[in-house]
């Protein structure tokens, strides 16, 4: 826990690499989001079912890197499956609803395990992994489906997709020597696929948030 905290405080020394990203919404559902007048909280779900990574399934993908990691070191390819699996319930939703709550203040809150009349699910439908080196950096992307659906019935209402989310972690350019010891940690930063899968989850939460409230604005 420690860790993690240290790394929260860590990231926040450093700009959202990623664009604000267009949603390209299912024309099926209410692309206006017109459910969402007069709410203010929305329960909040991560899925992870059926991602690709690297062009391969899940489990193939982890398999690879487990073989890879562990004839390198032994024991280091275990450590990569847990880490993997771990993020995805803490990391991973943490860089997206800190995105989201920037933009949307307290106008739109979201909560996990919410009995609110709306949820919001963020699945990651592809991500391509990049690569973090202390001399080269590319960054992961990833693809999103955003569905709002009817907490009771599970129906969607509202569907899209975030196409090729960018994320790599950088250090902000303009504070001088303090920025260059910023920018060689950011470097070790992305040694962690994890991390900038994160930033790719910090596209999205920003994504979402400003359409939601584009749409969630109090007419005057």
């Amino acid at each position: 826990m420690k860790k993690w905290s240290i790394l929260c405080i860590v990231l926040t020394a450093f700009s959202v690499a990623s664009l604000a990203q267009a949603i390209i919404w299912d024309s099926a559902g209410d692309r206006k989001l017109t459910f969402l007048k007069g709410e203010n909280l929305l329960n909040l779900q991560f899925d992870y079912e059926g991602v690709t990574v690297n062009g391969k399934t899940e489990n193939e993908f982890l398999e690879k890197r487990k073989d890879e990691f562990n004839d390198k070191k032994d024991g280091r390819g275990d450590n990569f499956v847990d880490h993997w699996q771990e993020v995805k319930t803490k990391r991973y939703p943490a860089h997206f609803e800190k995105s989201f709550k920037k933009i949307a203040k307290k106008k739109m809150k979201l909560s996990q395990g919410a009995s609110e009349k709306y949820t919001l699910i963020v699945q990651l439908v592809k991500a391509k992994t990049g690569e973090g080196t202390y001399v080269k950096n590319v960054p992961a992307t990833a693809e999103f489906e955003i569905r709002f659906v009817e907490t009771a019935t599970q129906k969607i209402v509202a569907k899209g997709k975030i196409m090729n989310a960018k994320g790599i972690v950088k250090a902000k350019s303009n504070l001088g020597r303090q920025g260059q010891v910023l920018r060689v940690i950011a470097r070790s930063m992305n040694t962690d696929v994890a991390n900038r899968i994160a930033q790719c989850y910090d596209a999205a939460g920003t994504a979402t948030a400003k359409y939601v409230m584009r749409f969630n604005k109090k007419k005057k």
